[in-house]
């Protein structure tokens, strides 16, 4: 998943540094990233100084990139968003410096990957084990293929709406983010009280995807609540929160439906899938929510057909 977020959110040469030791200072990014580091970011815990280190190591190779795009002729610029940030400019004209170019790639990597790829982990755990819904999806895919070939196109993973649901499903169980956070820029009058200014306010995903009054059975997983003949998301405002709400919601929710739903298209074509042992129970103490234990699945490739 690291690949392809690198490859269609960054760039082609930030997708062709990941090897090596790149995917070592993503795994100590990701670990100096805790439910304490949102409180703590600071608080000189071997985690975070790792985070620290690894997050310089980042600028210099990204400073680097950004360096080798910038010397380039217009004539072989490329339509991604770090060519995006390279030609941008603020309202009064100033270009973005290379820190904030490399600060704007970092966030965008770990956007697109880490919550992504606990997403993809989630949908397949459920999926699988619903044969059902797991049938239903396969003949989607099957109806697609013969309306529109073998190819893998945006129209048509567009068009798969059995999966769409199920992913929909799989975020309102299992959101990635336990919490969101936002904070108070005036004072807030709300119901009976008034909300202070600069006092922070807390989401969670994780609770409003379980409440009975919105969701027929809350903790069974069953994509059908989302088809039109039920919509029980949308009972109330902002009941569904999977990518969370208002100016301020998740800017990458329709890469990451592409992502994970292309990534799923390919397995199910190409693999007879199994899940092994019972369903993992989230680790709700991380800050980016996944399975507790590790998650196995037997796999065959199906033949190809004659």
């Amino acid at each position: 998943i690291v690949m392809t977020a690198s490859r269609c959110l960054l760039g082609r040469e930030v997708r062709e540094s990941m090897f090596g030791k790149l995917f070592d200072l993503i795994h100590d990014l990701d670990q100096g990233m805790q439910p304490l580091s949102v409180f703590a970011p600071y608080l000189p815990t071997s985690a975070h100084r790792k985070r620290d280190l690894a997050h310089q190591q980042f600028k210099q190779i990204f400073k680097q990139i950004i360096a080798q795009r910038r010397a380039n002729s217009d004539s072989s610029k490329e339509p991604d968003m770090l060519q995006t940030f390279i030609d941008g400019t603020y309202r009064n004209g100033d270009s973005l410096t290379d820190d904030e170019i490399t600060g704007l790639l970092i966030a965008g990597l770990f956007a697109g990957q880490h919550t992504s790829s606990i997403t993809s982990t989630w949908l397949g755990l459920r999926l699988l084990r619903n044969p059902v819904e797991l049938e239903k999806v396969r003949k989607e895919q099957d109806a697609i293929r013969a309306q529109m070939g073998d190819e893998i196109s945006f129209d048509t993973i567009t068009r798969l709406d059995a999966l769409h649901n199920a992913m929909k499903e799989t975020l309102r169980m299992y959101p990635p983010l336990s919490f969101l956070i936002r904070t108070v820029k005036k004072e807030l009058p709300f119901r009976d009280m008034t909300i202070p200014e600069g006092d922070l306010l807390f989401l969670s995903p994780a609770v409003s995807g379980r409440l009975e009054s919105v969701f027929d059975k809350p903790d069974e997983w069953d994509p059908t609540r989302f088809e039109p003949a039920r919509a029980e998301d949308k009972k109330a405002p902002f009941a569904y929160v999977g990518f969370g709400g208002g100016r301020h919601g998740c800017m990458g929710e329709q890469f990451a439906y592409l992502q994970v739903k292309t990534i799923w298209t390919v397995l199910l074509r190409t693999f007879e899938l199994t899940p092994v042992g019972p369903l993992s129970v989230p680790e709700n103490d991380a800050l980016v929510v996944g399975p507790s234990k590790p998650c196995v699945v037997h796999y065959k490739r199906f033949q190809p057909k004659s």
